[in-house]
């Protein structure tokens, strides 16, 4: 396990025990500059921000034995673009537009589960279907799907 996995690990670990997920996390050493990407279910606002703010940066401390370094923490945003399986599982029940390899139109709907591999959602007529996530071109939240 490299070092970068290990902070990672350990930075989702300390968000989930505060009611978060870590979506993204991305550190550069040569700018000493942090930024992650928090979510928390019915919403991410700014005091879940500061909170995941407060937490990262206590951690960051530690690792980097000294407080001199940038950390930026987000939400994702409404519309955000999905770059990793992860994320996937992290959105369960959001809405989502889906671009395929190899198929024109895209899939909309709300995710219902997903296992890394394959991603469940429903489409707009309540019809499920299976998504193998590495056929996935793009995909992007899409708040006009949910509750449809």
């Amino acid at each position: 396990m490299t070092e970068y996995t290990e902070l990672y690990n350990d930075i989702a670990k300390l968000l989930k025990g505060a009611g978060l997920s870590l979506v993204e996390f991305n550190f550069d050493r040569k700018k000493v500059k942090a930024e992650a990407v928090i979510y928390k279910p019915g919403g991410t606002g700014v005091d879940d921000c500061s909170r995941a703010h407060k937490l990262i940066k206590t951690r960051l401390e530690a690792w980097l034995g000294n407080d001199d370094f940038f950390l930026e923490t987000a939400s994702p945003g409404i519309d955000r673009v999905l770059l990793s399986a992860h994320e996937y599982e992290v959105f369960v029940k959001k809405g989502v537009k889906i671009h395929l390899v190899n198929e024109d139109n895209p899939v909309e709907g709300c995710i219902e589960s997903s296992d890394g591999k394959t991603l469940i959602v429903r489409d707009n007529s309540g019809n499920m279907r299976s998504i193998e996530i590495e056929k996935i071109k793009k995909g992007k939240l899409d708040y006009t799907q949910e509750g449809r």
